[in-house]
């Protein structure tokens, strides 16, 4: 039975949901109510339903963390790039391809350390771009890192 967009307010409305247990409860069903949250006026409680979007199957939840990446906003984007991790491979590396290029070292972490298995050539070469002309040094080492991992 999906979740309506009252129950997930008040479920991600605690300081550490548990995610896990809340994406069992709300399934697929729930995608779009989970998107309605997403954008909901409260950064922090869309930032959460972004997360918990990303444990959703299915292109409603894909959706909602591909619009958070492209926010203007740090927390939304800082929550697509933690749920990067959770999307299936192709997915993943897709969004991590335009959200590596974000001049934000927040991000840039979070989604290098989400990149794995095989990745686009883009992406690759981004990597390597970042692992000798980052400014930041944990990113240099994070991107060097990556690269020994990736196919």
């Amino acid at each position: 039975m999906a979740l309506t967009v009252d129950e997930l307010k008040m479920l991600l409305g605690s300081e550490e949901p548990n995610y896990t247990e809340i994406a069992a409860k709300a399934g697929n069903d729930s995608a779009p109510a989970v998107a309605e949250v997403a954008k909901d006026k409260d950064v922090m409680l869309a930032s959460k339903a972004t997360y918990l979007a990303s444990l959703l199957p299915g292109d409603i939840a894909l959706k909602v963390v591909e619009t958070a990446a492209k926010s203007k906003n740090q927390l939304l984007s800082l929550a697509a790039a933690s749920g990067l991790v959770n999307l299936p491979e192709t997915n993943r590396n897709k969004l991590a391809e335009k959200m590596i290029a974000q001049d934000d070292v927040s991000v840039q972490k979070l989604v290098l350390r989400a990149v794995q298995g095989k990745v686009s050539v883009k992406l690759k070469q981004s990597i390597d771009s970042l692992s000798t002309g980052s400014a930041s040094e944990l990113i240099r080492t994070l991107s060097k890192t990556t690269l020994s991992k990736i196919k």
